[in-house]
């Protein structure tokens, strides 16, 4: 999952084109399959990779076995840790936008 900026969003539907540069991403999430082999990769490798990128903010959720968020934002050409939420707390963020939301309701089923 990604966000972008609302006018970069308008003008790639506009233009009927869903493709979107580093330069253009805010946020990147990505949730760790686990046992999938892909861990280290979401881990270590992205995590080099949308720094690189200059990827403002990068947040790693991990659902298994205990939900968890780590928000990662960028600093000097590399990510550092702002937070890492788990289960049972509530994660705020007021950038790139408003949320606040329990890693426990990522899991829930109603």
């Amino acid at each position: 999952m990604f966000v972008v900026p609302k006018d970069v969003a308008r003008s790639a539907i506009s233009r009927r084109v869903r493709t979107y540069y580093a330069s253009d991403l805010l946020l990147v999430v990505e949730v760790v399959s686990p046992r999938s082999g892909s861990e280290r990769t979401d881990r270590v490798q992205k995590v080099e990779e949308y720094a690189k990128a200059g990827i403002p903010l990068y947040w790693i959720v991990e659902l298994d076995p205990d939900p968890k968020v780590t928000v990662l934002s960028l600093g000097e050409g590399a990510y550092e840790l702002v937070s890492e939420v788990r289960a049972g707390h509530l994660l705020s963020v007021e950038e790139p936008l408003l949320v606040s939301f329990d890693p426990a309701a990522l899991t829930e089923l109603d």
